[in-house]
């Protein structure tokens, strides 16, 4: 966060770390396109460039296993649909029953 204060003239720059204070790191080497490089650096400082892949694969990942959790619920009641229509339909049986019986 960057902050001007008028009344000084002072510029204070604040640094927020994504990394859990437990969270060790490890060194790697990515190969990545030319164009995304400069995308990269259009919008991330050099020095900030971990941080944001970091956060970046966060996201992604978060993205991915929401995506997952959204088909197996999908796959699961696809899977119970014809169970549910029976006990549906068994229910509707029993209902009718009590009206009819209630009704009299």
């Amino acid at each position: 966060m960057i902050e001007l204060n008028r009344c000084s003239g002072t510029l204070r720059i604040l640094t927020l770390s994504v990394y859990p204070r437990s969270m060790s790191h490890h060194r790697i080497n990515i190969t990545l396109p030319t164009e995304t490089l400069q995308e990269l650096d259009k919008f991330v400082p050099k020095g900030d460039r971990s941080r944001f892949i970091h956060a970046a694969i966060q996201a992604y990942l978060s993205q991915m296993q929401t995506e997952k959790l959204r088909q197996q619920l999908k796959e699961g009641a696809i899977r119970r649909a014809e169970r549910d229509r029976q006990l549906a339909d068994d229910w509707l049986v029993l209902e009718e029953e009590a009206w009819q019986q209630n009704a009299n």
